[in-house]
């Protein structure tokens, strides 16, 4: 079972597009003092957006963190995938 992305980071005032995600697997690397979510989202995010979520859980957990998108595949363009390199 999964948790919203909101739920778990109740305190932080995110998009309701990212709050919203879906948080399929959480991966913490201790040694590093690194958090990677892996978070299914139902529409595209901007990867600028992403990165800014990012950044107030790393201020939160104090500890470097990373958001992997997990999309349905219809939802992918070429248009995202210039978001995604950028």
């Amino acid at each position: 079972m999964s948790a919203a992305l909101k739920e778990l980071f109740d305190d932080i005032d995110f998009p309701k597009n990212i709050s919203e995600g879906q948080v399929l697997k959480i991966a913490h690397n201790k040694a590093k003092n690194e958090v990677n979510l892996n978070i299914s989202f139902s529409e595209l995010i901007p990867m600028k957006e992403l990165f800014t979520a990012a950044e107030a859980i790393s201020e939160k957990l104090g500890a470097e963190t990373a958001i992997y998108p997990k999309y349905f595949p219809e939802l992918l363009n070429s248009d995202y995938l210039y978001e995604i390199i950028e």
